[in-house]
């Protein structure tokens, strides 16, 4: 039940987060053109500056997540109210605490721009609305997280898919009809908060017995909201630095050229890495069950069979960028010169994916376990060793010796959460190694092999699906004889020909 619970979810989260890329790469073109290159960067502009708003969730949601899947196992219905009441009371004030701060800040923010753009496109209403939109979605946050708590996900990523299909039909109505980002705004906002009044009337039903009061609100649950969140905001602003500093770097020594060079390079690895993390997020509330049970063989047995199958994700991917990655950016760019500029970068940062792979899971375990503290010094001295490489790589080597910067130290941090994990979970790390690594690393051997071999000239798509689809073949035809134990019982009977061997003991081809 618990498993196919956690295949559901992660498949809906998968479909979810694919809908929404799919969506985005059609209608960003669409509105471009349909709101003119002013009104357009106008609206982008505006969500880069709340961007940088929603780090003042302060990593209260994953709180949530952890505290409330917890009391839910041990049916401890005062502590989970509690937690949820002190969690909206606190969110509640951070909204008015970006409101104030947003009110004030926004229109110093946009002093750069021209004022006949700003009063054309009615910049200012526009602004503020959104401002009133995320300050809307801080406490009413508090109700996804509760649903990612009681494993929920199912639900979730189904009403966010209704809600992206609402909006996005919207947009296409009022676009048609008269492009203007008021409009476009207000779409956002009410759907926004009907996506999370419609949540909330989920977690009600799925928690009858949820309170949120005032009254359940005191210091001491106060205090451990802000001793697990306090680690997971630092993470988070530490991943954004690690994420933004390249950008801001480059173009500080370099021309606006070779920022899109770069980030073209870094958004195909952190949709590879976000595509993963939204299947992982299913982990963390079952991990928070089983640690409240004091359940740590389960978690151990938890941490190798997700770390195999997520190796078996990833590393295609990885493959796929190193091996393949020419010709899919000269076919998807139309041009030659992000063939040139950007693949040396792409490889470089590729390097550590099949090591995220493994991390992902890693961290999700000591987010359900509240284990943060050292997986925020790593997160730390991450982001302080990518920006000193930066500034040492970027004049001699570029935005090559910038890849650099990031993949060390991503390399660095990978292998500390997994020797981390290894060691609370008391590992035996040759049997680690022989259940989670050594299946997925000959299957993406074979997977390489056959790419290599097949290796042409690409000009076309259709050629570049077929050399990709020769080798996916090839490589699920290797996964499924090396994971389904049923496969190796009728080759045994059929041909006859493979030994007596005591399967149960056959640690190599077990599950």
């Amino acid at each position: 039940m618990a498993k196919r619970k956690w295949i559901l979810g992660a498949l809906t989260n998968w479909l979810a987060f694919f809908a929404t890329i799919v969506v985005s790469f059609f209608l960003s073109p669409y509105l471009i053109k349909s709101l003119g290159d002013s009104q357009y960067g106008c609206w982008v502009f505006v969500e880069s500056i709340l961007a940088y708003f929603t780090l003042f969730d302060m990593g209260i949601a994953a709180c949530v997540v952890r505290y409330v899947s917890r009391y839910h196992t041990v049916k401890e219905w005062t502590s989970l109210n509690q937690i949820v009441s002190s969690s909206f009371v606190v969110f509640v004030g951070l909204a008015c605490l970006v409101f104030l701060i947003g009110l004030l800040l926004m229109p110093i923010l946009i002093l750069p721009l021209s004022q006949d753009l700003v009063n054309n496109v009615h910049l200012f209403p526009f602004m503020y609305l959104m401002l009133v939109n995320l300050a809307l979605t801080l406490p009413l946050s508090t109700f996804p997280a509760i649903l990612d708590g009681l494993n929920r996900f199912t639900h979730k990523s189904l009403i966010r898919l209704v809600s992206l299909a609402v909006r996005t039909i919207a947009i296409v109505m009022v676009v048609e009809r008269s492009p203007n980002l008021w409009d476009l705004g207000i779409i956002f906002t009410v759907v926004n908060f009907a996506e999370h009044l419609v949540m909330a009337i989920f977690a009600w039903k799925h928690l009858p017995s949820l309170r949120i009061r005032l009254s359940l609100v005191n210091g001491k649950t106060i205090k451990l909201i802000w001793n697990y969140s306090i680690d997971a905001f630092l993470i988070m602003i530490a991943g954004r630095i690690t994420l933004q500093s390249p950008a801001l770097i480059i173009g500080l020594f370099m021309q606006p050229a070779f920022v899109t060079w770069f980030a073209i390079s870094l958004r195909l690895v952190e949709f590879a890495r976000a595509f993963l993390r939204s299947a992982t997020t299913i982990i963390s509330p079952t991990i928070s069950s089983l640690d409240a049970q004091g359940d740590e063989g389960t978690i151990r047995k938890v941490f190798i069979q997700t770390s195999k199958w997520s190796l078996y994700f990833m590393i295609p991917i990885q493959l796929g960028l190193i091996l393949l990655g020419k010709p899919f950016l000269r076919l998807w760019l139309h041009s030659e010169e992000y063939e040139l500029s950007s693949y040396p970068s792409l490889w470089v940062l590729s390097i550590p994916l099949f090591l995220f792979a493994v991390q992902s899971i890693g961290v999700r375990i000591l987010y359900g376990t509240a284990r943060l503290k050292p997986f925020t010094r790593i997160c730390i001295a991450e982001a302080i060793l990518n920006i000193v490489l930066s500034f040492i790589l970027i004049k001699p080597y570029g935005i090559f010796g910038i890849a650099w910067a990031l993949t060390i130290p991503q390399t660095i941090s990978c292998l500390a959460v997994i020797v981390l994990i290894g060691n609370e979970l008391k590992l035996s790390w040759k049997n680690y190694f022989l259940e989670s690594w050594f299946k997925p690393l000959i299957a993406n051997l074979i997977l390489g092999m056959i790419w290599l071999s097949l290796m042409a000239p690409i000009n076309h798509w259709h050629q570049f699906a077929l050399l990709l689809g020769q080798g996916l073949l090839g490589y699920v035809c290797v996964l499924l004889l090396s994971e389904v134990y049923l496969v190796f019982q009728i080759l045994h009977k059929f041909f006859a020909i493979l030994p007596k061997i005591n399967w149960n003991n056959w640690v190599i081809f077990r599950n």
